[in-house]
């Protein structure tokens, strides 16, 4: 999965979507909202390699969101984020 920061700085996303592959929710239409996972971090997640491919855990659940980019359909939280290797 790919991260859309919503918010945040060059150095830290707080929150941001997940999104299916790179450049996804830049590009009209967005990915429908079964392929979009909207992230609010109590953790700051760093903004390097934000293009990069990362590998997350955490609790994932059914929630929609709606935010200026992308409408998505699950919400994850307390969540652990890797690059992928």
């Amino acid at each position: 999965m790919f991260i859309i920061q919503l918010e945040g700085d060059d150095e830290l996303a707080t929150k941001f979507l997940l999104g299916p592959y790179y450049g996804a929710c830049i590009h009209v239409p967005p990915p429908p909202t079964n392929q979009i996972i909207y992230v609010n971090s109590p953790k700051d997640v760093s903004a390097q390699g934000l293009w990069d491919t990362v590998y997350l855990t955490g609790t994932l659940r059914t929630k929609d969101t709606s935010t200026d980019v992308a409408d998505t359909g699950y919400q994850m939280i307390d969540i652990e984020i890797a690059p992928y290797q």
